[in-house]
Order: C-alpha cells, then sequence, then structure tokens
C-alpha cells in the first residue's frame, strides 16, 4: 500500500482503510487487496484507488508555520525555504501582547539578510488559490533598536505590500512582537521579497492561511449496526444517505456474499436482502459507499451480517452439525486434542498465539470449540479480545490430513495496569472423531507495563548562536499517563515536560560551555519507570552573525538589557553613581543603555594588576572597551591615568578617560582588532590612580561558513505484521557544498535503512506474519533520524513513530 494508506483489523470480521493523501500524491492511481483468513483458508478482494486534486477546503486552515531562523516554536516548524540570510537570536523576554496565541519563542530568533549578494527571499509551496499571507516581526537587535534603525520593503507574489517598513516604530519599541496580514493569490509557490533601504531586513515568522472556501460537503452513508440472519431464512436491511448540497447519490453495496442482493432505489436508499442456505453459517463483513459531486466524493460504512443456526451448540464427543459423520464412515487415527499457550509473557498492545494440536492428523473433518477464560485479567475491562462478537464459543475446523491450527488473541491496553494479568483458552467441545484425552485450558501471562523512550543521538551543538530544543518522547504500553523528569541537566540546559509524553530540552551554551556533558532523564508512570540519556558537545561556534556581539559584559554589576552580569576578571573593586551620562559622543554605539557606564570595576593599587580572561573561539574579532569618568575626585585632567594591553599588545598608553571624553560622566568607547588563541585577555595596568572600565564588548568578525542541515519532518507511519512499508526520508543543507549524511536511530530488528549519499534515505519496513513485540516496543516504535554536515558536523534531528499493527481474530 502506499504510505499514505493504514489499515486496522477490528477484530469482528471487518477492518478499516483510512486514507490520507497530501496535495503532493494527487495524480496516483494504486490497487489495494485485502485478504481475510481463518481457520479455512483465504480470500482476496481487491480495488482502485486513484487520488485526484481536492475540491473540498477547510476554510482558513493554516498550511505552512515557519520559524525564521530558529527550530520548531509550538507550531511553527523549524525554518525552510529561503534562499539565503544569517541567523540572530536573544534571551530577552518578548512582548507578545498585540500577536495573542503565538508562541514568545518566535521572536527570539530572526533570519537576516546582509547587504551583499541575493536579497532575502522566501519560496514557499502552495497549491494554486487564495491565501493569508502573515509576516512576524520584533526589533530584537540593540544597534537598530531605533527609529529608523532598521527599514525595508517586502513584496509577495511581486506586489510591494511594505514599504519603507520600520519594526521599532510600527511595534512602539524594542522586543515587541507585531504581525502584518496580506491576502494573495497563489501560482504553485507563494514569494516573499525582502529588500534593503537602511540597514539589514529580518523576519521571525511566516504563516499562510488556506482562505479558499468549501465548494462540495460530499455524501454521508447513515451508521449500520450489525445484523443477524438465520440458515434457509431470510432478511432485508434499508440503507440510506444524504448529501447537503443536494448531488445525486449513487450507492454500492461491497463485498456481498452470493447469497446476498443490493438494489439502489436512485434516491439515497438502498436495500439488501440475504437468503442463506444452510451451507452458509458464519459471519459477513460488508460494505455500503455512497459516492456524490463532480469529483466524485465519497463515504463508505460497514456492517457485519451473521448467519446463525438454529441447532444446540455442540457437545464433546457429537458431530460437527449434530448428524453423522461425513464421508460416510467412523474418522479415526486421533485419540485427543490439546492446547497449548504463549511460552513467554505476553506484552500489552500485542498478540498471544495459541496451537490447537490433535495428537494426529486427521483424516476427516474435526470440530473443535473453544472459549477464553477469565483470570486475573478483566474480560469486561477490555484486557483482550473474545474470539467472537458476542464473546461465545470460536470453531476450530481441521479438514483431512491437517494436525496443528492456531488462534491469535489481541491482548489490549486497558489503562489499568495490572501487573501480571492472566486469562486461559479452553476446550470446551470436540466432534468428529473419538476424543479420548484433552488437556482443556491453557494460560496465557500478560507482561507487566513498560516504558518505551525514544532514541536519542548524542547531539553537537554550536557555543553562543542561541538555544537548540531537542524532543525526547515516550509511550507507556498500558496506556498510563507518563510523567518526564530530569536526573543531570549541564548548567547550560533546561528540562520541561511538555505533559503529552514529550518533554523538550532546550540548550543555550556560551563559548565558556565548551566540551562535553551528559543529559539524563526518567520517564515515570503509576506502575513503572525507565531512564534514557545522550551525550552533549558545545563546540566552538563555526557561523554567527557577521560583525555580531557574543559576549557583553556589563563590568562592576548585573545585567542589563543585551549586557550579561560582570564575570571574567580577576580581580577588583565596583562603583556606582546616580548622575545622568551623556552618551552624544560618536563613538557609542546607538542603543547602548546608559546604565551600563553608571557602574565601573575598579583596581587598587598593590596585588595582582586587573585582568579579564573571556573565553572565546580561535578567530578575528574587535573588542570594544566602554568608559566614563564618574569619580568625583578624579573627574580633572590627568587625575586618572592608565595603560591598557590586550593578547599582550598594549593598545592604550597613558589613557585619560576624563581627556579623552570631553568631561565627567560622559561616555566613550575605545575599539580594538585582535586575533585570539582561544581566550582573549585584557590587561589594565597602573600609572596615575586606579584604571576602571565600565562595560566590555567582543565583536565576532568572522563571516558565515556554514549552516546547519534541515530535516524533512516524517508523518507517523503504521504496518502490519507480514506487511512492508517503505518510507523516504530527506534533509537540505544552503551550502552546496556541504556532504549531507543520514543515519536513523531506533529502528526495530524487522527494518532497515540505506543513506542514498545524496541527502535523501529510504527506510525499508518487512515485519514477518510471526512477529511479536515485547518489552519496550509494545508494538509502537519511536525513530529519530539525523542529518549531519559541514566541517563542524552541524546537526538536525527530527523523529515519529512506527506503529506495527495488530494480528486480530482467528489465525488459519
Amino acid at each position: 500500500m502506499p504510505s499514505f494508506i493504514t489499515f486496522v483489523d477490528n477484530g469482528n470480521g471487518t477492518g478499516v482503510l483510512t486514507i490520507n493523501a497530501a496535495g503532493t500524491d494527487a495524480g496516483s492511481s494504486t490497487t489495494i487487496t485485502v485478504t481475510a483468513t481463518d481457520s479455512n483458508g483465504t480470500a482476496d478482494t481487491t480495488f482502485d484507488l486513484d487520488v485526484v486534486a481536492p475540491d473540498t477546503y477547510v476554510t482558513n486552515a493554516p498550511v505552512q508555520r515557519i520559524n525564521a531562523g530558529g527550530g520548531a516554536a509550538g507550531e511553527f516548524t523549524t525554518d525552510r525555504f529561503a534562499n539565503t540570510g544569517n541567523i540572530y537570536t536573544t534571551r530577552s523576554a518578548i512582548d507578545v501582547s498585540q500577536t495573542p496565541g503565538v508562541p514568545a519563542n518566535l521572536f527570539q530568533s530572526t533570519r537576516w539578510d546582509a547587504a551583499s549578494g541575493a536579497e532575502l527571499q522566501y519560496s514557499i509551496p502552495a497549491a494554486a488559490g487564495n491565501y493569508e499571507v502573515r509576516l512576524y516581526f520584533a526589533e530584537i537587535y540593540g544597534p537598530t533598536s531605533r527609529t529608523g534603525g532598521r527599514v525595508f520593503d517586502v513584496s509577495i507574489e511581486g506586489q510591494q505590500v511594505l514599504d519603507d517598513f520600520d519594526v521599532f516604530q510600527a511595534a512602539g519599541g524594542a522586543n515587541k512582537a507585531i504581525v502584518r496580514t496580506f491576502d494573495v493569490t497563489s501560482d504553485g509557490t507563494i514569494n516573499i521579497d525582502f529588500g534593503h533601504v537602511v540597514e539589514n531586513p529580518d523576519v521571525m515568522g511566516i504563516e499562510i492561511i488556506d482562505k479558499n472556501v468549501i465548494d462540495n460537503s460530499g455524501p454521508n452513508v447513515t451508521a449500520l449496526s450489525a445484523v443477524s440472519v438465520p440458515v434457509n431464512g431470510s432478511r432485508t436491511v434499508n440503507v440510506s444517505a444524504a448529501d447537503v448540497d443536494g448531488d445525486a447519490i449513487t450507492l454500492t453495496a461491497i463485498n456481498l456474499p452470493e447469497f446476498a442482493s443490493f438494489t439502489d432505489h436512485g434516491n439515497g436508499t438502498g436495500s439488501v436482502t440475504f437468503n442463506p442456505t444452510s451451507t452458509d453459517d458464519g459471519a459477513y463483513p460488508i460494505a455500503i459507499q455512497a459516492t456524490s459531486g463532480t469529483q466524485p466524493l465519497f463515504d463508505v460504512k460497514s456492517f457485519v451480517a451473521t448467519v446463525t443456526r438454529t441447532e444446540a451448540v455442540q457437545q464433546p464427543g457429537q458431530p460437527v452439525f449434530g448428524g453423522s459423520v461425513t464421508n460416510g464412515g467412523t474418522v479415526t487415527a486421533t485419540d485427543g486434542v490439546r492446547i497449548d499457550g504463549p511460552a513467554d509473557p505476553v506484552t500489552e498492545g500485542t498478540t498471544a498465539v495459541f496451537t490447537i494440536s490433535l495428537d494426529a492428523p486427521a483424516s476427516g473433518p474435526v470440530l473443535v470449540l473453544l472459549e477464553l477464560n477469565d483470570g486475573t485479567a478483566t474480560l469486561a475491562g477490555n484486557d483482550f479480545a473474545p474470539l467472537t462478537a458476542n464473546g461465545g464459543p470460536a470453531v476450530i475446523r481441521f479438514a483431512a490430513g491437517e494436525q496443528v491450527k492456531q488462534v491469535a488473541i489481541n491482548v489490549k491496553v486497558d489503562n489499568v495496569g495490572e501487573i501480571d494479568e492472566t486469562f486461559s483458552l479452553s476446550i470446551t467441545g470436540a466432534s468428529g472423531t473419538t476424543i479420548d484425552s484433552a488437556n482443556s485450558t491453557a494460560t496465557a501471562t500478560i507482561a507487566g507495563a513498560t516504558i518505551g523512550i525514544s532514541a536519542t543521538p548524542a547531539q553537537k551543538i554550536a557555543a553562543g548562536t542561541g538555544p537548540v530544543s531537542v524532543i525526547v518522547s515516550t509511550r507507556s504500553t498500558d496506556g498510563m499517563p507518563v510523567v518526564l523528569s530530569q536526573n543531570s541537566l549541564p548548567s547550560y540546559a533546561t528540562f520541561m515536560d511538555n505533559g503529552n509524553g514529550t518533554a523538550t530540552i532546550t540548550f543555550n551554551p556560551a563559548v565558556s560551555n565548551i566540551g562535553s556533558g551528559t543529559v539524563s532523564f526518567t520517564a515515570t508512570d503509576a506502575n513503572t519507570s525507565a531512564s534514557s540519556s545522550f551525550d552533549v558537545e558545545v563546540v566552538a561556534a563555526e557561523s554567527v552573525q557577521n560583525n555580531e556581539s557574543i559576549i557583553r559584559i556589563n563590568a562592576g554589576d548585573g545585567a542589563v538589557g543585551t549586557y550579561g552580569a560582570d564575570q571574567f576578571a580577576n580581580t577588583g573593586n565596583r562603583y556606582s553613581t546616580r548622575a545622568a551620562i551623556d552618551l552624544s559622543d560618536s563613538s557609542v554605539p546607538d542603543g547602548t543603555p546608559a546604565a551600563i557606564f553608571q557602574t565601573t570595576r575598579w583596581d587598587a593599587a598593590g596585588g595582582s594588576e586587573l585582568s579579564y580572561n573571556i573565553p572565546v573561539a580561535a578567530g578575528d574579532y574587535q573588542v570594544r572597551l566602554y568608559f566614563a569618568e564618574i569619580y568625583g575626585p578624579t573627574s580633572q585632567v590627568g587625575a586618572r591615568i592608565f595603560n591598557v594591553s590586550i593578547e599582550g599588545q598594549q593598545v592604550l598608553t597613558n589613557f585619560d578617560v576624563f581627556a579623552a571624553a570631553g568631561g565627567a560622566n560622559r561616555g566613550i568607547v575605545r575599539s580594538f582588532d585582535v586575533t585570539s588563541d582561544g581566550t582573549i585577555n585584557i590587561d589594565f595596568g597602573h600609572v596615575v590612580e586606579n584604571p576602571d572600565v565600565m562595560a566590555i564588548e567582543i565583536i565576532d568578525r568572522n563571516t558565515i561558513v556554514n549552516t546547519a542541515p534541515v530535516v524533512s519532518p516524517v508523518a507517523a507511519q503504521t504496518v502490519t505484521p507480514g506487511g512492508s512499508l517503505s518510507i523516504p526520508v530527506q534533509a537540505v543543507d544552503a551550502d552546496p557544498q556541504d556532504h549531507v549524511t543520514l543515519e536513523v536511530f531506533g529502528l526495530p530488528s524487522f527494518a532497515s535503512f540505506n543513506d542514498n549519499g545524496d541527502g535523501t534515505g529510504l527506510i525499508s519496513v518487512n515485519p514477518p506474519v510471526s512477529v511479536k513485540p515485547s518489552g519496550s516496543d509494545a508494538g509502537e516504535f519511536p525513530i529519530s533520524i539525523q542529518a549531519t554536515s559541514g566541517d563542524q558536523n552541524l546537526t538536525d534531528l527530527t523523529a515519529f513513530e512506527l506503529a506495527l499493527g495488530q494480528l486480530m481474530g482467528l489465525q488459519g
């Protein structure tokens, strides 16, 4: 079957095919074959399926949500469809009062476009039609947090929709979220273009809303109940369907037995007539399909018609139907019948297979009646499925020459959480041969509940490039709610239980966190628990925003705006003032908070000279030192003079802050280009009085050389024992020179993965008919796909769940 179709056996002679075709599947055709199996053999039915372009849409349904410059945020997916650009992030709190319901962390990352090269464009695939495009903005970058600091144009589908747009002015300040909405008509791809005016355009999020209206609702078949028809009797079942659009309806009956007929009355009603004979006893699943409209659209409902006998249930030793044995004589060669249960405990959500054996092959028809019995499990609580719809005896027929049959019982997830439940299958009658002995009962033990945890590969994260989130998922085999809690985390990580069996682990390492760490967590429900762990390696950032700050330190005090609390100093004292600071000097960057000049770290004479030793990746940087003379006694020319060296090179000699600034309480900045070996050392030396500094900023002068790959999401998949499934996977890297390697974690033993070497791969799933998942598998397998590329081995990760469908009912 195609990957967008799943099949579930209901265990009562009916099954459900679920079709979830995407727009990319339009035009495809396939033939579906359904096989029914009982103790006497098998039967097949086939039908053709054509996927057509839809004429039905849900009004105002989101078709795309993108977190520009970041990973998944709520219902917004990882950034994709951009042609160029760079990423910038902030930890500042975002005011989302103007964008209710939108996650705040959407606005903490942005994709921005430098002046050189192609202009930033998003090219987003969308079927031809009418859409609403929502663009999400906030001004989060300090130097442009002012009116006129960042101005740009936006065009959609070739039409300019924003002219000289100033986010700071439109939002009413920095770190304030806003959204702009536009109606567009797509030709198959929605193109969004950003043009430079002042500084660099950027965007936080993009949402595409489908505005097409419903033009046809399709028919609806009235639900049908199971019916019983006596042997040699007659019964008529009326069926009906309705279409709210008034479209003409055609009714069809599918899978009718030979003794039944169907009539479509032509007005949305029809009738099925049954006339079974004495040889037609059994259960018959029948489907009624209604078709209407120009596409056409259809609906299907099913029911079971059971043909029953009037004879009493056979007792041990009696012939099959109360008469003499067929084939004209006495059946011999069999002295007894026995039943054997599963050798191992059975996990909830899988099947228990019992074996029914004759002591010797039958020389003629043999009938065995079986019945499920309650142990410590509870039939009323749906711990296991009855053999028939009404819970009565099941019939096992041995033909001449047959000796062994199997029965598969569905063991259900009951949400009750009994430990080591048991139930039994008993022989209640046997006929058609001389039965001298029979072991009447075989017991199956249901294993206690277990918790499965998705496999999470080791993570490699670039320092200082913003938060990275990894989602871990679990499944409890007893269906109980699962609570996730952390055991150990690196200091730069946070752990949040999402309350739905998943947890989000967010990493935000600084350069000082470069090195290895481990994440360990535990999943717990009311009956059991399980733990898992994975390694994390923080590496030097290979790419950050060109000329962007990677470290800002407020010397002598705590965090102010984007300036972090004082750190990395070897000695010194603190002094502060409440005096207003003049920021008019041209050396002070726009947006610099005046508060950083109101505190200082100063170094008294004697002891070690003041030094800041700041860890960074090896490379080229600009160091900015912020000064102001705020201490009264030294507020005169020549009162405070000192030297400054960076990386062993003296950059300021006999520096007089008061003289350089032109007075007291006036901020100035001095900038120096340096090359770091892994730590930037800044040394202050006494000349007259005591040296001091207000703030330090480290700017990365390296250009962007690599971006991480992006793995395409994979929907949940289902496969049944004996079936097969092919799951394509894909990852893209915006850097064409980077080779993408794909890895898959958590595959069951009956699945394999092949990396095609071009950013694509294929997962092949081929479970045998006899597969019985156990332990934490429980029929559902959390699988992770990781893409790795570039010299830094940057990665992206996505996960999906593979479900193994259940064998249900009797196995012949």
